[in-house]
């Protein structure tokens, strides 16, 4: 018995702590006063912060708060919208055309270089055209908040599928690997007349190349920069891509949300716009 006393009386100075005593509550005569000091010795501990609960806080964005849409889903651009690095996606459209017309086949390509580059006098008008286009986040939240860092990889090829004579031959095969810097817009900054709102910005750096030795050989490198803008369920994505000494070349992509933002269809109409 003596031992359960002892036990009690140093839990109780322990929760006591070096406060007040509960002796010191009964003596107080106003009864406020008396509450007041049982209520500051009874007091529950203040919760903890744990690094876990700490490390499983959202990060902000530069994106935060704004609705998702077709085009934010499609680019990662707000926090709900965020899956991670190295998931593969599409990028351009991924197509098999098995009929491709060409009004002027170059049947003898050549450089000034090597000015014969051999003859193909039985390439046809028509050809198959095949594309494979994809895409994948390699670093989030680079450099500025919600901005990411993608590469792309997109080949395309021009197939003589129907010329029998010379056993169907890949006329041209291009390779276009790409780096596309991602810059969500803030809504206060993106706010433009007439309900349009700027939602992002690109910036990249494009090689093509045909992968072929000289005579053949053609490359090229650009950088560009491009910006989308969405207008209630609608959304423009322009892409001016220019080279130096080259022509300028603005591709259009539209894209549509359709049945809320939960499900968005991507519209494939490209427009080319070329200019000197």
């Amino acid at each position: 018995m003596r031992r359960t006393i002892t036990i009690s009386l140093v839990l109780l100075t322990a929760q006591a702590g070096a406060g007040e005593l509960p002796t010191d509550c009964a003596n107080q005569r106003d009864d406020k006063l008396r509450l007041a000091c049982y209520d500051k010795i009874h007091a529950p501990a203040p919760p903890l912060v744990t690094a876990d609960a700490v490390a499983t806080q959202p990060v902000k964005t530069i994106d935060t708060g704004r609705a998702s849409s077709g085009m934010a889903k499609a680019w990662e651009l707000g926090a709900e919208d965020k899956q991670g690095t190295f998931i593969v996606k599409t990028y351009l459209p991924n197509f098999v055309l098995p009929a491709h017309f060409s009004s002027n086949i170059n049947r003898a390509p050549s450089s000034p270089t090597h000015p014969d580059g051999g003859n193909n006098p039985n390439y046809k008008p028509a050809e198959a055209k095949l594309q494979l286009s994809l895409r994948a986040k390699v670093a989030e939240n680079l450099l500025l908040p919600g901005a990411d860092l993608w590469v792309a990889y997109t080949q395309r090829s021009l197939w003589q599928v129907w010329d029998s004579d010379d056993s169907s031959p890949f006329r041209s095969t291009d390779y276009q690997p790409e780096m596309i810097y991602v810059v969500p817009v803030p809504e206060k900054w993106g706010a433009l007349p007439f309900g349009i709102n700027l939602r992002m910005l690109q910036f990249g750096l494009a090689h093509q190349s045909n992968g072929q030795s000289d005579p053949l050989s053609r490359s090229w490198n650009r950088v560009y920069a491009g910006a989308g803008f969405e207008f209630g369920d609608f959304g423009v994505q322009l892409k001016p891509i220019s080279a130096c000494g080259c022509k300028t070349l603005t591709t259009i992509l539209i894209w549509s949300t359709l049945l809320g933002v939960t499900r968005s269809v991507s519209v494939g109409l490209r427009v080319f716009l070329r200019s000197t």
